[in-house]
């Protein structure tokens, strides 16, 4: 809850662009966090980084409507969300087999940095985000 409405209300002060950057960016030093064995000694290192993990997820989440609406109009924007909602639990069941294949190659370290360099990649390429105008995107 915490990671939904604070990215929801960041995102309404600053926009979802700096949003964006700023729970991706987060997400990728939490993320890189778990490489380290004193966060995964600790209980409560852990404990942080796993909240913080869970919270810009909720972020995202509360991010991705508002942005398909703004990029592909009311109308589209809302069926184009449908489908992303639809591809991210399709995805998390393939990344059952991917995550397995990786902790066998990698080690879990291995797989929370490969998660962080997504996250810092997913970041760069948010500069790239362009939505429609206003006038634009009320009317599709």
């Amino acid at each position: 809850a915490v990671g939904r409405g604070g990215g929801g209300s960041l995102s309404d002060v600053v926009g979802f662009r700096r949003t964006f950057l700023a729970l991706a960016s987060t997400q990728a030093v939490a993320a890189a966090l778990y490489a380290r064995p004193e966060v995964l000694a600790s209980r409560p290192l852990f404990l942080l980084a796993t909240c913080v993990l869970l919270a810009c997820m909720g972020g995202h989440f509360a991010l991705f409507p508002t942005a398909c609406a703004n990029t592909f109009g009311a109308t589209d924007g809302a069926a184009i969300y449908s489908y992303l909602f639809t591809a991210f639990g399709i995805a998390s069941i393939a990344a059952i087999t991917l995550t397995k294949e990786l902790q066998r190659r990698l080690g879990w370290a291995g797989v929370f940095r490969v998660f962080a360099v997504m996250s810092l990649a997913s970041a760069g390429l948010s500069r790239a985000y362009q939505p429609l105008p206003p006038k634009t995107a009320a009317r599709r």
